[in-house]
């Protein structure tokens, strides 16, 4: 893996995470599907949420979340009472928001966002390092646009409420989506990233790999 061209040569994923998961004794055919390894996360973030004494908690919807934030801001716990907490910043609960980086876990069928979603899945990141089939990466082989079926997985997030994560992806697949309809666009984020007036060192030393945002890009984002 390099911070400009990368290819995705092992689609079936027997990968360094098939290693980590066979010396953890995953179930074998968890560890060999990344729809699979999505499976293992999200019951691993179940198990914390329930073991956690209420220190945990997920956060699956827009209601999830702004009743977390206004508990933050009381200084308590969580919306539920559990435990306490002091200022803004102090609060002992973690909410957290489930999210997969790069949509090969979907085995090139879009139904299966119907599967994350039941899952707890709630941001979709569409590229990692590497080209996916809804488009490119900003540090892929192609780098290219939004694919046809990357626009039939956007209205399947549009139709779940799901929020896209467009860290990592390349210039025109970014351009491509913030183009997009309101109707046929989800919500849009970008959890961290590069910028190209930076240059790539810059860029990898604040932990992304290239600078995926020129200044016309900077300039379509939202407020």
């Amino acid at each position: 893996m390099n911070a400009e061209r990368n290819d995705d040569p092992v689609g079936w994923g027997a990968d360094r995470v098939g290693v980590k998961a066979a010396l953890e004794l995953w179930p074998p055919w968890e560890a060999v599907s990344r729809l699979g390894r999505v499976r293992v996360q999200a019951r691993r973030l179940r198990a914390a949420v329930r073991d956690g004494g209420g220190r945990v908690v997920q956060l699956r919807s827009g209601g999830d979340l702004g009743r977390h934030v206004d508990a933050w801001r009381g200084g308590r716990a969580s919306a539920a009472g559990w435990g306490g907490g002091g200022a803004n910043g102090s609060v002992a609960t973690l909410g957290v928001v489930l999210g997969v980086e790069g949509v090969q876990c979907l085995n090139g069928r879009v139904d299966n966002v119907d599967v994350l979603h039941r899952l707890g899945v709630r941001v979709l990141g569409l590229t990692h390092f590497h080209d996916t089939p809804a488009g490119g990466s900003a540090a892929g082989r192609v780098q290219g646009g939004l694919t046809p079926w990357g626009r039939d997985l956007l209205r399947r997030a549009v139709a779940h409420g799901m929020v896209v994560d467009l860290a990592h992806a390349s210039a025109a697949l970014i351009a491509d989506v913030l183009a997009l309809p309101p109707d046929d666009r989800p919500p849009v984020m970008v959890s961290h990233t590069g910028f190209s007036a930076l240059g790539l060192e810059e860029s990898v030393v604040a932990g992304v790999m290239g600078g995926n945002y020129v200044d016309f890009l900077l300039r379509s984002l939202p407020a």
